[in-house]
């Protein structure tokens, strides 16, 4: 918010403008918030399997409560941490530490799955091998992922599992 309006904003004024930012994206996005294509099938046989999931996001909690409950994917998740819940968000690797602490797993047994640069840079200072998503960025942005996909239908994302 101070890069867009000014060094003089106060605290007060850059949360109070960002949560209103935050307030219209989810009502922009409402309308057609919808879960990539093949994602609720491979949570499916994830947790079929037994393997725990988690949500490890910078994005604000009232963000990921909106998606998560929107696409009705919440009851897949065992995990939710966001860049408050540690000392730095992403591009360091707080939160996908923390996401593996509290789901109980080495880094060694996790996957990251991200779309975009910030993310995968945090994926790979944590040491998790990293699925690049190509959704909002081109594959040449998505730099140290282990290979890029275009959605969930994937055949090479069921081998993790």
């Amino acid at each position: 918010m101070r890069t867009l309006f000014g060094e003089s904003l106060s605290q007060e004024d850059v949360d109070r403008l960002a949560g209103e930012k935050e307030e219209l994206y989810r009502t922009i996005y409402r309308p057609t918030v919808k879960a990539a294509k093949g994602l609720v099938a491979l949570l499916e046989l994830a947790k079929a399997k037994g393997i725990r999931c988690a949500v490890a996001s910078n994005g604000p909690l009232e963000n990921i409560d909106f998606v998560l409950d929107e696409t009705k994917i919440r009851v897949f998740f065992d995990v939710i941490v966001n860049a408050s819940m540690v000392k730095a968000g992403k591009p360091a690797p707080d939160v996908f530490l923390k996401a593996a602490e509290l789901l109980g797993k080495s880094i060694e047994e996790c996957v990251v799955f991200e779309d975009s640069p910030t993310g995968i840079k945090a994926g790979v200072a944590a040491g998790i091998k990293v699925i690049g998503l190509i959704t909002t960025h081109e594959p040449f942005e998505l730099i140290g992922t282990e290979y890029n996909v275009a959605d969930f239908t994937d055949s090479r994302l069921l081998a993790l599992i």
